[in-house]
Order: structure tokens, then C-alpha cells, then sequence
């Protein structure tokens, strides 16, 4: 870490964690402008320079995800993200050699409902990334090679993430929750689709939505907005547009019902693992139930911390997480705790939510939960990759590029009321699940 990101780590730190009640307002973020330009086939370009960096991010993110997938083809897009980045371009062994060998890294991403292939380069290096990134969607048949390559290691990640016990409990949860929606399988999909993926169905999907009217490119970095806007013409404007499959999505309601599910399991190790239904991404409560998240689970210093660890030193583990998407969303809670202690986590752990719906936060513990959720985002946001994420990101998904000083914006404005009132109505219900 260089000395100056260190010092604003420092600084945001301060900001975050002490200060008065009025600290929340102090935090602020402007980021560079943004040169935008829409491509005849549809392809979003966003630029923004960063003259004091010394490297460039690109990231084209894919409006594909589980969102665009059936129960058939579970698992697809992670398969489709892989494969990308694995198959042969030019004369190199794959686009992520191609990347490291000039100096920089290249990776892939799946999501809910989008996906993205990202690069970190020098300056002097980017017109090269611009042409191998865009070399992976000239079409062609499917690499029957580097298919099955990757269809291995895909199954052999599902068949080792079956002994990480989170990830087993997230699972069952979201098969609960999810019952007729395609967020209910993990990401990766599940085994048996995975195993019965075609070369055939493969190249279908990629034609159906790797398309540039589905994609926005971004790139932050030193490098010049004109630079940047020739070379991706050069290497995207031969791709054509095409009309985006039909979507056919059961939304499911607010939860409207609690379950409790009781599992036995060897060892010293007791989980109390809850599920709720939580607003969507264009949801007015999306930013109230970022601030619910941190008051009550997601760092130290929360309720269900103070509560079950700090207090009673009853909990090895606890956190929260929102998980906001473009269809139904859940918050998720969780205690990892010893078998003796597990009724009484499980009291503490419900009561905390309970209080949560029932007394009024402070001003004070609510500012602390804001700035909290303020300054993780502006710290999130500090290197050009994450911008370059983040600007992709809020356009594909209709935000808008200056979404993130609206989003401070409503942070700022969230009351106690707000937050009591948002509590009451997501976190009444629950999935709830018990290892012993």
C-alpha cells in the first residue's frame, strides 16, 4: 500500500469510526466526470481520466447472469464468464496470459443479474487490452479443449464448496426462499446442469446475450478520453446488435411466512443461520436497509456483536449481509456459536431484531450506522478497477452514472423512523436455520 492510499485509509477511518453526531454529513465523494458515448450497436462507453494514476481498469459488464437463466442451464453464465477468459486469443494461451505477460491482471465475474470481465493495465499497455478483450466476442465455433477444461473445474468448485459450511446453509436457505425464481441455485450452478451444458447451448447463449447493445464498457485511468473511443471503436464496432431474449421471471413476494429448519451435524460447531426478504435495488427503503445492516450485523460494534459476543461471548462468528438485486432480495444473519450456547444465541440473536422493529434507534447509534455505510462505500470506491466496476455497473443496471451521490444522499437522510419502519416490514418473517 503506497503512503498516500495508506493516509486515506487513515483519514476515512477517523471519519467512519469517531467524530460527532454530525459526522455523517462530513463525508462526501466526487468523482471525476464521465465522458459518455452510445456506439450505432448499442455498446456503452464510459470514460472518465484519472491524470495522477498509474494504471487503467476496463470493465465490460454483460447484462447476463442468473436472472437470464432457466432451471435447465443453472449455472451458464459463470460457465460462459469462465470459458472467456480460458480460450485461446492470437497467439496466446488465453486472454488472462495475454494480460499478465504485458505486466497487468485480467479476471471474470458472475452475478444475480449481470457478469463482468475486468483488466488493470498500464497506460502504455491499454490499446493491446482494448483488442484482446474484444477478440473474445469476434465469434467462432466453441473450443472443444478448453470446454471441457473448464466444465471440470467447474464441477470440481460445486463438489468442494459442499464442505464449507456457509455456503451449504446459504444454499438451503435460498432453495427456500427462492422456490420459483432463478436466484434460488448458486452462481456456479449446480451439478447436474453443469454436467449436461453443451458446446451447442453455450454458443446459443452467447449469441442470445453477449451482444453490445446488452454490454457498457468502462474505463478509468490515465489514458485520454480520445485515445480510448478510437480504440474501442476499432475493436467493438463490428459486433452487431441483436434483440434481447423475452424474460418470463415469477417475482415472488415479501416474505409472508417463518420457517424454522432444525439440521444435526458432527462436531463442536453450532450455526443459527436467518433468512428475510429485503427491498430491491429500485426499492426507496434500498438505502434504510443498508443502514439496518450495519447497525445490526455487519461489523463490530453492531447490535447482534455487542448483544452475542462482546456481552456474553457466546458467538466465535457473527455478521449480516443485504443482498439487493434487480428481483426479489433477502438479508441474510448468521451466529457460529458452541452447541451448549445454542438456544441461548439464537434468544439473543432473535431479540436483537426484535428491539430492531420495536424501540427507536438514537440519533447517535443511527449516525454511526450511516457513517459506517458512507465511508465503506467511498473507501470502496478509491481505485480506478472499483470505479471502473462501479460506473459499469449503476448505467447497465439504470441508475445512472451519478448514482452514488444520490445514494449518499438518501443514506443521509435516513431517520429512525425510517429504519423501524423498514424492520417491521422485512425482517417479521424469517427462514431460519439451526445446526446443532
Amino acid at each position: 500500500m503506497k503512503l498516500k492510499t495508506a493516509f486515506l485509509f487513515f483519514i476515512v477511518f477517523l471519519w467512519v469510526f469517531t467524530g460527532s453526531a454530525s459526522a455523517a454529513q462530513q463525508l462526501n465523494l466526487t468523482l471525476p466526470p464521465v465522458i459518455q458515448v452510445i456506439f450505432p450497436n448499442g455498446l456503452r462507453l464510459l470514460v472518465v481520466k484519472r491524470e495522477h494514476t498509474h494504471n487503467v481498469a476496463l470493465t465490460l459488464m454483460i447484462g447476463a447472469g442468473q436472472i437470464t437463466e432457466s432451471e435447465k442451464d443453472t449455472g451458464i453464465t459463470d460457465f460462459m464468464q469462465h470459458y472467456l477468459m480460458a480460450v485461446p486469443v492470437s497467439h496466446y494461451h488465453d486472454a488472462v496470459s495475454a494480460i499478465e505477460r504485458k505486466g497487468g491482471l485480467a479476471g471474470a465475474e458472475s452475478g444475480p443479474d449481470n457478469s463482468s470481465l475486468n483488466m488493470l493495465v498500464s497506460p502504455k499497455v491499454f490499446p493491446f487490452a482494448v483488442k484482446i478483450l474484444s477478440s473474445l466476442f469476434q465469434g467462432g465455433k466453441i473450443n472443444i479443449k478448453r470446454f471441457n477444461q473448464i466444465k471440470k473445474e467447474m464441477l470440481g468448485s460445486i463438489k468442494s464448496s459442499r464442505d464449507n459450511a456457509f455456503q451449504a446453509l446459504y444454499g438451503i436457505f435460498l432453495r427456500q426462499f427462492y422456490a420459483f425464481h432463478p436466484y434460488r441455485e448458486p452462481v456456479s450452478g449446480t451439478t447436474l446442469a453443469v454436467k449436461n451444458i453443451t458446446p451447442q447451448e453455450l454458443e446459443k447463449y452467447f449469441e442470445a446475450y453477449y451482444v453490445p447493445n446488452n454490454m457498457v464498457l468502462a474505463v478509468v485511468g490515465n489514458v485520454s478520453a480520445d485515445r480510448v473511443i478510437q480504440d474501442v471503436s476499432q475493436g467493438f464496432l463490428k459486433l452487431e446488435s441483436k434483440p434481447l431474449p423475452p424474460q418470463n421471471i415469477y417475482y415472488q413476494p415479501v416474505l409472508s411466512y417463518g420457517k424454522q429448519i432444525h439440521l444435526q451435524a458432527p462436531g463442536n460447531i453450532s450455526w443459527i443461520f436467518a433468512g428475510f426478504s429485503a427491498p430491491r435495488l429500485s426499492s426507496r427503503n434500498y438505502a434504510t436497509m443498508q443502514v439496518i445492516n450495519a447497525v445490526l450485523g455487519s461489523s463490530i460494534g453492531s447490535r447482534l456483536w455487542n448483544a452475542i459476543r462482546e456481552k456474553r461471548g457466546l458467538a466465535y462468528e457473527l455478521s449480516s449481509q443485504y443482498s439487493a438485486r434487480e428481483g426479489p432480495s433477502h438479508f441474510i444473519a448468521y451466529v457460529i456459536t458452541r452447541p451448549t450456547e445454542l438456544n441461548k444465541s439464537r434468544f439473543h440473536f432473535l431479540k436483537q431484531i426484535s428491539l430492531l422493529q420495536q424501540k427507536q434507534l438514537t440519533e447517535k447509534r443511527l449516525d454511526e450506522g450511516k457513517r459506517e455505510v458512507i465511508g465503506h462505500f467511498i473507501l470502496k470506491l478509491e481505485t480506478n478497477s472499483a470505479q471502473a466496476k462501479y460506473l459499469a455497473w449503476s448505467d447497465l443496471m439504470g441508475k445512472g452514472i451519478d448514482f452514488y451521490k444520490k445514494y449518499i444522499s438518501e443514506i443521509r437522510k435516513v431517520t429512525p423512523q425510517m429504519v423501524r419502519k423498514v424492520s417491521r416490514k422485512y425482517l417479521q418473517n424469517y427462514i431460519l436455520i439451526s445446526v446443532q
